[in-house]
């Protein structure tokens, strides 16, 4: 019985934890802040040294919830009346931002496991989030009002320690 590479898509031994062809783990302990295999038993990452020590309370319990960006600045930005919006539950963040009118928009959906980090923008009046993930573009979530952004934030912040 043989098993393919994630990364390369090479035939491999079932029994192989790291694949010969491209030399990436395949089997072992996930990374939570890179992503990235580690080997069994490691106490460290060793491509961005984060902790591995299992925390038995990482997983966070939320309501869900959802966030609109607010109409003024998307009104004077954008040059549109449709805001853009996210919501936020226990598998995924969907962000959906309207164009053209509304004939079209762009929706994101965002693992949690894909979640690396987030930049938190502050500005005078309305701020933005930008989520990072691996694998995937960054996501922006633009002119939300302090309290939504920091509904976001105290969530990202949470998932992180």
């Amino acid at each position: 019985m043989k098993k393919i590479c994630s990364e390369c898509k090479s035939e491999i031994s079932k029994d192989a934890n790291v694949c010969p062809e491209c030399s990436i783990r395949i089997e072992g302990v996930e990374c939570a802040k890179c992503k990235s295999m580690c080997k069994v038993g490691a106490k460290i990452c060793k491509w961005c040294l984060n902790s591995l020590e299992i925390n038995k309370n990482k997983f966070v319990n939320f309501e869900s919830f959802a966030v609109k960006s607010e109409l003024v600045p998307t009104l004077l930005f954008s040059g549109t009346f449709l805001s853009q919006y996210a919501t936020f539950n226990q598998e995924k963040i969907v962000i959906v931002t309207p164009y053209s009118f509304g004939l079209s928009s762009r929706t994101e959906e965002v693992l949690w496991n894909k979640v690396t980090g987030f930049q938190y923008h502050e500005g005078i009046f309305w701020d933005s989030v930008t989520i990072e993930t691996k694998g995937q573009t960054t996501n922006q979530i633009n002119f939300l009002s302090k309290i939504n952004a920091k509904k976001i934030v105290d969530l990202l912040r949470k998932l992180q320690t």
